[in-house]
């Protein structure tokens, strides 16, 4: 018994450290605009990196829903969809072989420990399974919101280091630097959009800005730049106005969420207020009849059933049940 649990022990930690090493390897690799730029990145498991990946089939459809999500968390790495099954794959892979070591040592143990074992193992299998992408769903949305969050401030910036004169393309790399501090995520997107600019153009490295963050704020900043370098206007005063329209449209979902919260509370309200507040009211009126109840209906009471039947014999001149008879 000793050997079977230090070969438990030995798969256990084996498949612990797979999953977060490869996760740790996963994660250090990520929000780096040079993986972007360079479009280089390291494989999480060297060489068996494929061969994990590709060990479950997946749909292209996914495949581009995950990469989408990978980039918006701040995995820009050319391999970083591949990293991603790869670790989750292998992890789920050493759980597999730790639950048939687990299952053949304890074959002597009965059937309900077995089944107790496949219930366990089947749950932490799921887990291994979905919470991964669970995590990088939470991450990639926080993210988005926390760029979303500071896009007015950078676009202030911005515009005011091009009114005093400086090259838009610089002022763009100027301000992620100034904001790397602050909102480091956001500074990771505009030192991209400044190396795609001096790439290309300012149009296609916020068409490609609005892409990687999938926001209609985003996507809503692209158009408005393209059409103001279509018909000549100025850029610095598009990026102003457009950083008032975010406020303000921000000022309003703050105030539709704060109405919704007021409807969302009524029903705690009611569920959890109500009941204290009718125990406030109805108790003092439930006490006094309770007494009133008692008092009246103890011998000498008005609900006394037998004094009221002493009191209708005596007026009929008949002998209660309770007295005795007269010969």
């Amino acid at each position: 018994m000793d050997l079977s649990l230090e070969v438990v022990g030995a798969f256990l930690g084996i498949s612990i450290l797979l999953f977060l090493g490869g996760s740790l390897l996963l994660w250090l690799g990520g929000n780096r605009a040079e993986d972007y730029l360079e479009a280089s990145s390291g494989r999480s498991l060297g060489i068996f990196t494929k061969l994990f990946a590709y060990m479950v089939p997946i749909a292209n459809e996914s495949r581009d829903k995950l990469q989408r999500e990978l980039v918006q968390a701040g995995h820009y790495g050319r391999f970083a969809a591949e990293d991603y099954l790869a670790v989750r794959n292998a992890a789920v892979f050493a759980w597999l072989i730790f639950m048939a070591v687990a299952a053949v040592l304890t074959i002597d143990d009965g059937s309900a420990t077995q089944q107790t074992y496949l219930i366990a193992g089947g749950i932490v299998l799921a887990m291994i399974w979905g919470l991964p992408r669970v995590i990088l769903s939470t991450t990639a949305s926080a993210r988005v919101r926390r760029i979303r969050f500071g896009l007015p401030d950078a676009l202030d910036m911005i515009t005011m280091t091009v009114s005093a004169g400086m090259p838009l393309q610089r002022a763009i790399k100027h301000v992620s630097r100034e904001l790397h501090s602050s909102h480091s995520d956001l500074a990771c997107e505009l030192t991209i959009l400044e190396g795609q600019t001096s790439a290309r153009s300012l149009d296609y490295a916020l068409k490609e800005f609005a892409k990687r963050v999938d926001e209609p704020d985003v996507t809503a900043l692209s158009t408005l730049i393209h059409h103001a370098e279509r018909l000549g206007g100025n850029v610095a005063a598009a990026f102003h106005e457009f950083a008032d329209s975010i406020r303000e449209s921000r000022r309003q979902r703050a105030e539709e969420e704060g109405n919704r919260t007021s409807v969302k509370l009524l029903f705690p309200v009611i569920f959890f207020l109500t009941p204290p507040i009718y125990v406030l009211l109805l108790g003092p009126a439930l006490m006094e009849l309770r007494d009133f109840s008692m008092r009246e209906t103890a011998p000498g009471g008005a609900l006394n059933q037998t004094a009221a039947d002493e009191a209708v014999s005596a007026m009929r001149g008949t002998p209660s049940a309770t007295e005795p008879g007269r010969n």
